[in-house]
Parts: C-alpha cells; structure tokens; sequence
C-alpha cells in the first residue's frame, strides 16, 4: 500500500516538476567561468574540463540557469564519464549582469552557435554533443535544423528534453488556467528583465506595455515579437518553433518527452510524420512532468541515464518508434 501511494506521489506531474529543484542535492563541482562573445555583447559559459576529444553542452529552459537542478545534474553525470561538460547562461539569466542589449527568445539559435564556435576554437574538440531542457530543448532542436549547424562536423548530434517544439502552443497552455502558478513566476522574472534591459529612449513605451501584461501569450505579442523585429508574434512562432523544422535535422537526435507535461499542448509532441526522419528518436514516456522523470524505485533521473545511452553509443538511435 505504501509503495502505491508512493507511486501516485512521484508520478503526479506537478511533484515531478518542481520537487527536484527543492530536494535534489549534488557533488560540488566548481567550472571554469568563461565569456564567449555575441553579435551584441558577451555571454556567460561554464566549463567543466577532463581533457577529453568530447563535449557536452547544456542548454537551461525559460527563466532558467545553470545551477538549476537538471544542469547539474547532467554535468555531475558526463563529468563522471569523463567528458568535458560546458554549460552557458541565456541573455540576462544568472546571477552575473551581463553586457547585452536584448533578452533571449525561444529560436536564438545564434547564440548557441557562438557557443559552439568557442568551444571548437578554445579546445579543438573532436565530437561535440547537444543536450538542453524546455525552451532551450526547442533552441537546440531548432539550431540542429538549421545550416550554421549542419556545416559543423565537430556537432554530432543532440538530446532535447521537454521541448516545448510548439512554442505558441505550449504559450497558450501556461496561460490556463492549471498553470497560472507556472506562468505568473516566468511573468514575474521577464518582466522585471525587460524594465532593467531597455532603459534608453524607448523605455516609457515598454514599460507601458509590460504593465499591462497579464499573460505569456501577451509577452509575446507585446514584447518578444517586437523588440526581436518579428513581423508579429505569429512570426515569431513560426520561425522559432522547431516543429516547423524537425524534418530539416541531419544529426542523431533523442527528443525526450512525457504525456503529462503541464506545460507542453499536444502539438509540442513529434508527430508520425516527423519520426519519418531517421534522424530523429522519441522517447515519450506517460509519466515525467516537464523535466522531471524521477524513478523512487531506482532512486535516479532517468533522463540522464536516458542521454548517456544515447549519446555513449546512440543506443536509442536503433528504432524510431514512439515509445
């Protein structure tokens, strides 16, 4: 009887969510601070070095940074499997004030790619490896279909999960109202972001509009897709939304995913059409949360060992079925 109500706890989705950023604990690993310069200032990268030929980079999700809990958690992991582990901060997120002129959105591939390029000229690496969470799943999924990418030999492939590859749809389904704790905290933070970013001749107008934001799906329209220089947020969407793009990736990729993800609508899953691309593994799991996929069982993140498989040897490359 214990065991099921354990059982229920664990697998309920909003537990999977938020409980490892207030429970899980790590071994103290203290990265190189690096800064690798962008179009419009510098960004922030982390660097855990074994001198290894191979690299993993991790990417965080919206409002995120690299302490939080699935960042570390996947550096302790290909740390111990002696890899070198490199983790960056999007514009404007951790603790560091950093010295750029726009917040990120969810398709600033550019960025990665700056990323990208530091770690092959600083440290000549042979195999580099992408893995990210949430928003940045869907910057990293969008970066591997891109050509600035595809030129890259030294990328070999990448594990995206919880991506919201949908980004108009996973807006839309924050803003219900079963996520309006969720939604609120990410408001809460941008908002504050964009008032201290865009303090010159403009600021009166976006402080304007942000005071008047009540929703994610606003953001958008009022702040993403203007100060981006979309046509409009339908724009954004479509340009930035990797679902539109995941038949253009030519590198080995693992999209990990779980049915009762708050924060994913349906059409952030891969489709049967998309998996036409051999390219492309899903592992869609019916519990999880949004990056969660703890197992009390076995006492692990399962999305690590997950990766590791992956990226080890692509042992999940071997079959393309939804799972």
């Amino acid at each position: 009887m214990i065991g099921i109500i354990k059982n229920k706890i664990f697998n309920n989705p909003d537990v999977q969510t938020l409980s490892p950023s207030f429970i899980r604990k790590f071994k103290k690993v203290d990265p190189k601070f690096e800064e690798v310069k962008s179009s419009d200032g510098n960004l922030d990268l982390y660097s855990h070095i074994n001198h290894s030929e191979n690299l993993i980079i991790l990417t965080h999700g919206l409002e995120g940074n690299i302490k939080q809990h699935y960042m570390q958690g996947m550096l302790n992991t290909f740390k111990d499997a002696d890899f070198d582990v490199s983790l960056w901060n999007l514009r404007c997120c951790g603790n560091r004030k950093q010295k750029v002129k726009s917040l990120y959105h969810g398709g600033v591939i550019e960025d990665l790619d700056n990323v990208v390029d530091f770690c092959i000229a600083t440290r000549k690496y042979k195999n580099i490896y992408l893995i990210a969470f949430s928003l940045g799943g869907n910057i990293t999924l969008r970066y591997l279909s891109d050509e600035i990418c595809k030129n890259k030999e030294q990328v070999k492939g990448g594990v995206s999960i919880s991506p919201p590859c949908d980004l108009e749809g996973s807006t839309i389904q924050l803003d219900k109202r079963r996520n309006r704790f969720y939604a609120n905290l990410f408001l809460k933070s941008m908002k504050q972001k964009i008032l201290t970013l865009y303090n010159g001749k403009n600021k009166d107008r976006i402080k304007n509009d942000v005071v008047n934001i009540k929703s994610l799906v606003d953001f958008n329209k009022k702040i993403t897709s203007k100060i981006h220089n979309f046509k409009n947020d339908s724009d954004y969407y479509q340009k930035s939304s990797s679902k539109f793009y995941l038949d253009k990736i030519d590198k080995p990729t693992l999209i990990i995913s779980s049915l009762d993800d708050p924060f994913l609508s349906k059409s952030c899953y891969p489709t049967a059409t998309d998996l036409q691309n051999k390219n492309i593994t899903l592992k869609l799991e019916k519990t999880g949360g949004h990056v969660g996929f703890y197992c009390h069982q076995s006492k692990e993140y399962l999305m690590e060992r997950w990766s590791k498989d992956f990226i080890s040897g692509l042992h999940f490359a071997k079959s393309h079925k939804v799972q």
